[in-house]
């Protein structure tokens, strides 16, 4: 249709009006005149405006669609109900298409064009942006039905990527929230944030990317981040222990998806291969895009960066007995979650730890000194070489503060810079999960040769032992299993990751010992697990 629009527009030798007209029916698939036998098949796919018609007769107007009748017609369009899934929403989403492809038509055939008609482009572009915020809005133009239905299609294109067929356009989302009243902004997108929010026996791995694109592609509008970080379900203050605040977190259920060791994939040999490639994509999709979340929320402002270190923090804190050699697992939150949070993490820590720039100096050795650093704990961590007499001495002889470290609300408080909080809580959730994961790998492949050689003992799997029948029920399990977590855990990709980072520590280190008196001392207290 849009070809054959440009092979008008191309021909018109008629004034602005009439082109807008034109152009504007077309575009916004609306008519000003009755369908007739003579109606051309595009014609027969717009929408009577009876109302519209009505006026400009009453008023003895022409009866042309332009761009001072463009409020009347969007009003009365938008209060026709639209057939099958489609919502107002949706339509203007379409309409904004087409206004958008049209403007690049013009461009190449403005000699043959009225003089005006880019303006008048423009102009129809301003109010299809206008009419999506305000039919998004608590307003009295739509009925609740009709806007709820505009919020349904609105989440739905949300979760396609932006700039696809099926997704928004790039730079629809960023020009609607301009039109958005900010004291209004969280009574419209709220509700969408809260479509996200679900239940952990709801989602697996081949149904969790929509909802996260969604807030991938929210997020890339820094009020909207911001928005997101204020949201009671970001970080729940009101979370007991690890596992609870797993539960309750609108990115826990995500980070808690892992793989299942009963996928009967993993236990055929001819499918173990395509089933370990599908499940490692599968989950670094769902990484990366938490991941894509979270730094779009870190990049939209100061006040959000910190929600969002507090929001790690606060996982580390929940979870402060996984540091103990025993714990009860109901108390703290799983390891696929702690996994996949550390891929997250070692993710956000990558633009300082490829950066051309060197960025070990900017990593204060403070932060593991302090009783408290807002951030993590180390009051009972085993150190390397150090007594708590050795930090508290140490603590007083090294600078407050570093290159790039800011001040905190309280002018006698130093905050952290954003590389040296990064890298530590990062180290931290590794330690608190990866490492975890790998310890019980360890023990799961240990278990394997332990059952192996039983069922020698007994002869063989050609013995007639009653036993080895469920001997090799639980070799097959304990396999299974094993193939499972070395999916997960052993990604070529995370794990170059994780060698970067850990990289890093390790120059990091030799820095500090390059310092004169202090540098020993402060080796001496990192702790031992770095």
């Amino acid at each position: 249709n849009i070809g054959l629009w440009r092979k008008e527009m191309s021909s018109s030798s008629t004034g602005l009006a009439e082109w807008e007209n034109s152009t504007f029916c077309k575009i916004l698939r609306v008519t000003l005149t009755a369908k007739t036998d003579a109606t051309s098949s595009l014609e027969a796919d717009c929408v009577h405006l009876k109302d519209l018609e009505a006026d400009l007769k009453q008023s003895n107007a022409p009866l042309l669609l332009t761009s001072t009748s463009l409020d009347a017609a969007f009003f009365e369009r938008l209060n026709i109900p639209f057939s099958g899934q489609e919502s107002g929403f949706g339509y203007l989403v379409e309409c904004y298409r087409s206004v958008t492809s049209i403007q690049e038509s013009t461009k190449t055939n403005a000699r043959t064009l009225p003089p005006g008609c880019g303006r008048s482009l423009e102009d129809l572009k301003k109010s299809i942006v206008s009419y999506s915020g305000l039919i998004l809005s608590p307003t009295d133009m739509l009925e609740e039905k009709q806007q709820q239905s505009c919020l349904r299609q609105a989440c739905t294109l949300l979760s396609k990527s932006m700039g696809s067929p099926a997704g928004l356009p790039v730079g629809f989302l960023q020009e609607v929230i301009a039109e958005i009243d900010e004291d209004v902004l969280g009574d419209v997108f709220t509700p969408i944030i809260n479509s996200t929010i679900v239940h952990p026996s709801s989602i697996n791995l081949f149904n969790c990317l929509r909802p996260l694109v969604c807030l991938q592609n929210i997020t890339t509008v820094p009020a909207l981040a911001r928005l997101l970080a204020k949201n009671p379900r970001f970080n729940p203050k009101d979370a007991k222990n690890g596992m609870d605040l797993q539960n309750k977190m609108l990115l826990g259920p995500y980070l808690a998806l892992t793989t299942n060791g009963k996928d009967p994939r993993f236990a055929v040999a001819q499918q173990r291969s395509q089933a370990i490639t599908d499940t490692r994509a599968r989950i670094s999709n769902l990484q990366a895009t938490v991941a894509a979340v979270l730094f779009n929320m870190l990049k939209s402002g100061p006040a959000t960066q910190d929600i969002v270190l507090d929001w790690a923090a606060n996982i580390m804190r929940l979870n402060i007995e996984r540091r103990k050699m025993h714990f009860n697992p109901n108390n703290v939150s799983s390891l696929g979650f702690f996994v996949n949070l550390g891929a997250v993490m070692v993710t956000l820590s990558m633009p300082f730890i490829t950066s051309r720039k060197d960025r070990i100096p900017s990593v204060n050795p403070r932060f593991l000194l302090g009783k408290k650093n807002d951030r993590i704990d180390y009051s009972i961590c085993t150190r390397l070489s150090a007594t708590p007499a050795d930090l508290e001495k140490l603590a007083k002889s090294l600078p407050v503060s570093i290159k790039g470290d800011k001040k905190g609300g309280d002018s006698k408080k130093k905050k952290f810079n954003m590389v040296t909080e990064m890298f530590f809580l990062t180290m931290e959730t590794l330690q608190l999960g990866y490492i975890r994961s790998l310890q019980s790998l360890s023990r799961i492949m240990r278990e394997i040769v332990q059952c192996q050689e039983s069922i020698d003992l007994i002869g063989g799997e050609s013995s007639s032992n009653p036993m080895l029948f469920g001997m090799k029920m639980q070799l097959n399990s304990l396999s299974s299993s094993m193939i499972a977590m070395q999916t997960h855990l052993l990604d070529p990709k995370l794990l170059r990751k994780i060698f970067a980072l850990y990289g890093f520590a390790a120059k990091w280190m030799l820095y500090m010992t390059t310092k004169d008196k202090e540098g020993m001392a402060i080796l001496r207290a990192v702790p031992e697990y770095f």
